[in-house]
């Protein structure tokens, strides 16, 4: 009895890391800094930084606390063939930590930043072009 307990706590802890940030509107922080805002949906979102175009990205789930994120360019050139190693960690309600490396390049970028779920849903401009890209 106790066994069965321990490993369905253990269980729990442990699916709970990515519970809330799969999907939804979020607010992205460094240095305490709002720098962008994503739209996710499931395996794909799309991210509004500052004064930029909106950017596409791919994600593939590794573990309950890492994904891996490509840019879903045409014709990808120079910094949008990079696949970025997006770890994260749960530091409070709707509140992660993540750390983001690039794997396939020997370039030396580390991004540290705080991740904030805003919202469950996703303006409708936004969930239109991600429903469709989940579902092709």
């Amino acid at each position: 009895m106790y066994k069965k307990l321990f490993w369905l706590i253990i269980f729990i802890g442990c699916s709970s890391n990515q519970s809330g940030i799969k999907e939804g509107e979020f607010e992205l922080y460094e240095n305490e800094k709002h720098v962008g805002t994503i739209f996710r949906l499931k395996d794909y979102q799309v991210e509004k930084y500052n004064n930029e175009p909106l950017f596409i990205s791919k994600l593939k789930w590794i573990s309950d606390s890492t994904y891996y994120l490509k840019g879903t360019e045409i014709n990808p050139m120079g910094i949008d063939t990079v696949i970025y190693r997006n770890t994260f960690k749960k530091i409070d309600k709707d509140k992660f930590r993540i750390l983001i490396t690039p794997i396939n390049s020997d370039i030396a970028y580390k991004f540290e930043g705080v991740l904030v779920k805003k919202s469950n849903s996703i303006p409708r401009k936004f969930l239109d072009t991600l429903i469709y890209l989940n579902n092709r």
